[in-house]
């Protein structure tokens, strides 16, 4: 980095002093695939404009989102010069997101996967090479009648015990 400005400085916890000379990789998470900074080296590297949503830690180690573009600055001759980055906080918008996509794939009570994330998820185990899989089917003797008789509070517990059983096994 050969400059950076007081917004960078706040949201990566880095001083001015501490990024200058420094590559990105001071606030790479480790969150991303190695391809997508391959595909995006090879965009600017080619003088074309990259643009994706990047997650970086800070130096705290907390997690941020920013929406970024790489933008080549050429010569006069077209060699590439510099590049520049804009980049735009978007770590509440991304949070609220995942928390969208867990609410919508998960059971609210037991936090298991729901049906939609099951059959992706079979999905995928059948896409692979070996299509291997173990699924197995739980039935509860009586649970409706002990929903009607002790309520569906006294139901709601004995799914979340079965529930946390489950995940320990799994």
């Amino acid at each position: 980095m050969t400059f950076v400005n007081p917004k960078f400085t706040e949201i990566s916890g880095y001083s001015a002093e501490e990024l200058i000379g420094k590559t990105h990789r001071i606030v790479n998470s480790g969150y991303h695939d190695r391809s997508l900074f391959v595909e995006m080296w090879r965009t600017i590297r080619r003088g074309e404009t990259w643009h994706g949503e990047v997650c970086n830690r800070n130096k705290a180690g907390d997690i941020y989102w920013v929406d970024t573009t790489v933008v080549p600055v050429q010569g006069p001759d077209g060699k590439i010069l510099r590049y520049v980055s804009t980049r735009y906080d978007i770590t509440d918008r991304k949070r609220s997101e995942l928390e969208l996509e867990r609410l919508a794939l998960t059971d609210g009570l037991t936090g298991l996967a729901n049906r939609t994330r099951l059959l992706s998820m079979l999905k995928e185990l059948l896409a692979t090479e070996d299509g291997c899989g173990l699924i197995a089917l739980i039935d509860l003797d009586h649970f409706k009648a002990l929903n009607d008789s002790k309520g569906h509070f006294i139901g709601d517990l004995l799914l979340k015990e079965t529930a946390s059983r489950m995940k320990e096994f799994v």
